[in-house]
């Protein structure tokens, strides 16, 4: 009778051995996921970020882009009020 308990205890033993292990696994998949999904959020986060600073660079080369033709057009203007104003200074 002994020996089927010590039998008993030993398989006891390797089963609840089993289910620890079992049970780490299931835990180190989950952790696994979980990097998983954090380093893919991370990517996203920083192709947000470039897109958001190409966007911006975008956006300042077309302001800038504007801004110049807008000086441009105010020196064309001033030019020709100088010419006019010259023409008017002779015709007095």
């Amino acid at each position: 009778m002994a020996c089927i308990s010590i039998e008993l205890s030993i398989a006891m033993l390797f089963f609840a051995a089993a289910v620890i292990l079992f049970r780490e696994y299931q835990h180190m998949k989950s952790i696994n996921s979980l990097k998983q999904e954090n380093d893919e959020l991370r990517n996203a986060i920083y192709a947000l970020q470039k897109e958001e600073k190409n966007f911006r660079e975008r956006d300042f080369k077309k302001l800038l882009n504007d801004f110049n033709k807008l000086k441009e057009r105010a020196d064309e203007i001033e030019s020709e009020y100088v010419k006019l104003k010259k023409k008017l200074g002779k015709e007095k």
